[in-house]
């Protein structure tokens, strides 16, 4: 394995900004701003951020629900990725680094259900994996795709 081009991630600081808890992932013009600033409050045990980095640079950031109700009655929590992004000059560059995050995701929960809820920009990003959309109803018309184990 090529140890220069790993991706590893951890959990950023989080401090009180405005009487909010938020990441404090820095200011990085690559990232969409308004994603990690509007979802203050999130943190554990329910909640897990997380800023992966490549080279010692930040590539992509990840906030994930780490107790999501199972819409297959399933008997543990699922897993929900509600913010995912590669740093805006590394998508779709070749270099792979949403997919690989996502294969990591995979096997880390590979005994719980992934739910994301894709945007209209990320749908065909999430399209590649083949996973199918839930079409339960718990899902109440909101159009999640599921990875079941």
């Amino acid at each position: 394995m090529d140890m220069e081009n790993v991706i590893t991630w951890a959990v950023p600081d989080v401090k009180m900004t405005h009487g909010r808890r938020r990441p404090d992932f820095g200011s990085d013009d690559g990232f969409t701003a308004s994603w990690w600033g509007e979802h203050a409050d999130f943190g554990p045990p329910d909640h897990q951020w997380r800023s992966y980095s490549q080279n010692g640079e930040q590539v992509a950031r990840l906030l994930l629900s780490l107790r999501f109700p199972s819409h297959a009655n399933l008997p543990v929590p699922a897993v929900m990725v509600w913010n995912f992004e590669v740093r805006q000059d590394l998508q779709r560059n070749g270099a792979h680094i949403g997919s690989t995050i996502v294969a990591e995701l995979s096997a880390e929960f590979q005994d719980l259900e992934i739910y994301i809820g894709p945007t209209s920009d990320s749908i065909d990003f999430w399209k590649q994996f083949r996973w199918p959309m839930c079409d339960c109803d718990e899902c109440n018309d909101h159009d999640f795709i599921v990875r079941r184990p």
